[in-house]
């Protein structure tokens, strides 16, 4: 780790008292659990979930699954499902690029 020792708080991950460690350099604090069970790096995001660090929240940006509307559902062979039976339980399937049918 690089930057200057900030301090110690307990680790969310294993538990352990004073086991994350956290650094800090250019304005950017990150983390790392040295204990021998965990053994676990914090980024700033990580770390600003961390109930006991002084770490800003920082929001998460929603992740974009808009993609998934372009998919079909499709008939599966091998488990003798039909291409309804997915469809009415909004199940979708994605396929191989190469040939754009084979279920991936």
């Amino acid at each position: 780790m690089s930057g200057s020792f900030v301090g110690k708080i307990d680790c969310p991950k294993c538990g352990n008292e004073n086991s994350l460690n956290m650094w800090e350099e250019d304005g950017v604090r990150t983390g790392y659990c040295f204990h021998h069970s965990c053994k676990s790096y914090f980024n700033e995001r990580a770390l600003s979930e961390v109930h006991d660090s002084d770490v800003a929240y920082i929001e998460k940006e929603p992740y974009d699954i808009s993609w998934i509307d372009s998919l079909q559902s499709m008939d599966n062979p091998i488990r003798g499902l039909k291409r309804g039976a997915y469809a009415h339980f909004g199940i979708k399937h994605g396929v191989i690029t190469q040939d754009g049918r084979t279920l991936a």
